[in-house]
């Protein structure tokens, strides 16, 4: 199997890889948003009692927001993994000439 014979497939597999890239740094920027947006203590009437943490820094955020940044960087690594399995398995590496 090509991907001269799969080009439709191909193309799906580049998108998957992409955009599952593309969703991974994307909860990095997510995560970054929650560190600089959220109260450095527990804070129980706005339901922030999930602690996440940043080299040392903790800060507290709700279970929504802790399940999205899990969801996203979990799910689009995924999502990029198997764009790029596709893709090997489509075009496997070519091993290199060698000079005589």
């Amino acid at each position: 199997m090509n991907e001269s014979s799969h080009p439709r497939l191909a193309r799906i597999a580049r998108v998957l890889a992409l955009v599952g890239v593309i969703g991974w740094f994307s909860a990095f920027a997510y995560f970054l948003y929650l560190e600089g947006n959220s109260p450095g203590a527990p804070f129980a009437a706005a339901e922030m009692t999930v602690e996440m943490a940043n080299h040392g820094h903790r800060f507290y955020v709700t279970r929504a927001q802790n399940i999205t940044f899990d969801a996203l960087l979990c799910g689009s690594g995924s999502l990029a993994a198997v764009g790029i399995g596709l893709g090997i398995r489509l075009q496997p590496f070519k091993p290199r000439e060698r000079k005589a």
